[in-house]
């Protein structure tokens, strides 16, 4: 049993088909909705998609990213990686698309009895040779593995840590999408990240006509948004900034603006206990700084559903796939931290220091280190 049907539970569920073994998610909402925006998926992730056998369908719904650049406040260029270039040495490809085009996808082929909409998870009874699932509405489900996947404020990681609580990590994203023909700003195959002082915003296109925006602040957690002005609001806290990024986050509906507090979890030493196992966020989860949360994912995944098939049993599979996941993911969330940190400095001095780094930094070494350190999808780090 899967418990939730975001991109983790979903894809589970299809690697699972693919591999003729049984599998049924079990998702608290009564419909399938989009969370959040745009989604970034690098060449790991496009891997994964290749492997589910739905690269076709979302590349059909998504913008290939040829160019990914760094630039200060200003528009001044930083750092100019080419990822297209760099994913076609593997033959691989760099996607943004809506997260509703992957979800869907994934869905896709998934029988109604495969999914279950409106049942929620209350409590998990773990007993050695299978798992007591029961529901809100005190239904039960035996199985012989639960597969965590219900996100970073989920109910099955209880049942596997004792760490529980989200970490936040001192900056508040809002997210929005605007429907615009302008490319003069951002060309259609290029995805900028403007770092200023306390704060970061990045434009990529997600489909035609459709730009995708993220800005992201220090600050505290826990805040609300007046919805009146709220665009006029935003674009005023870049007002100093080069003129063409107020103007998006203006142009945008207040409706189509999200705010997040940024927030990830540690990652514990094993990620199951019996036969409950934990994928994605409720494993996992990682700020968004590198684009890496849907994509590690989309891995953690792909990698179960091969040791499912291939291990002799139950107990096995899962301590491969924790051997293979626990190292990779770690080291993506450090990144990820730290890329926050370092490119969120709240002081213009600092600003300047980091910018000077960052110039000094040779486009190749960034644009292979990313590849291989954070995007390259056949180091796995095994630990057996």
């Amino acid at each position: 049993m899967i418990a939730g049907g975001g991109i983790a539970g979903l894809a589970l569920a299809h690697a699972c088909r693919n591999r003729g073994i049984p599998a049924v998610v079990v998702e608290r909402a009564p419909v399938l909705r989009e969370v959040g925006s745009a989604i970034l998926l690098g060449m790991n992730a496009y891997r994964v998609l290749q492997e589910l056998g739905i690269s076709a369908v979302v590349e059909s719904h998504a913008v290939e990213v040829e160019q990914a650049e760094l630039r200060d406040w200003r528009g001044r260029l930083l750092i100019s990686i080419p990822l297209g270039r760099l994913s076609r040495e593997w033959g691989l490809k760099t996607l943004v698309c809506r997260r509703s085009t992957l979800q869907m996808a994934l869905a896709s082929g998934l029988s109604p009895d495969q999914l279950l909409l409106g049942w929620e998870v209350r409590c998990l009874r773990n007993l050695s040779r299978h798992v007591v699932v029961e529901n809100t509405n005190r239904e039960i489900l035996t199985t012989d593995l639960v597969a965590g996947c219900d996100g970073i404020r989920g109910v099955c990681r209880q049942y596997v840590t004792s760490d529980t609580e989200p970490i936040y990590s001192g900056s508040i994203c809002w997210r929005g999408i605007v429907a615009t023909d302008d490319t003069s700003f951002v060309p259609v195959h290029t995805m900028v990240e403007r770092l200023g002082p306390g704060m970061r915003f990045g434009v990529a296109w997600n489909e035609s006509g459709r730009l995708g925006w993220y800005l992201t602040k220090t600050g505290p957690a826990g805040g609300h948004d007046e919805r009146h002005n709220l665009p006029e609001r935003l674009a005023s806290l870049v007002g100093d900034w080069q003129p063409e990024v107020g103007r998006v986050i203006a142009s945008t509906p207040a409706d189509a603006i999200l705010r997040t507090d940024l927030m990830d979890l540690s990652t514990p030493r094993r990620l199951h206990r019996g036969g409950i196992m934990l994928l994605g966020d409720a494993a996992h989860a990682m700020l968004p700084n590198l684009g890496q949360g849907g994509a590690s994912a989309l891995e953690d995944a792909t990698n179960l559903a091969r040791h499912l098939a291939e291990a002799p049993n139950r107990e096995t599979a899962l301590i491969w796939h924790e051997q293979d996941r626990w190292r990779r993911v770690r080291f993506k969330q450090f990144l990820s931290r730290g890329y926050g940190i370092f490119n969120q400095r709240p002081e213009r001095w600092q600003c300047s220091v980091r910018d000077f780094v960052l110039r000094c930094l040779p486009n190749g070494i960034t644009g292979r280190a990313y590849r291989h350190w954070v995007a390259g999808s056949e180091i796995t780090f095994r630990g057996r």
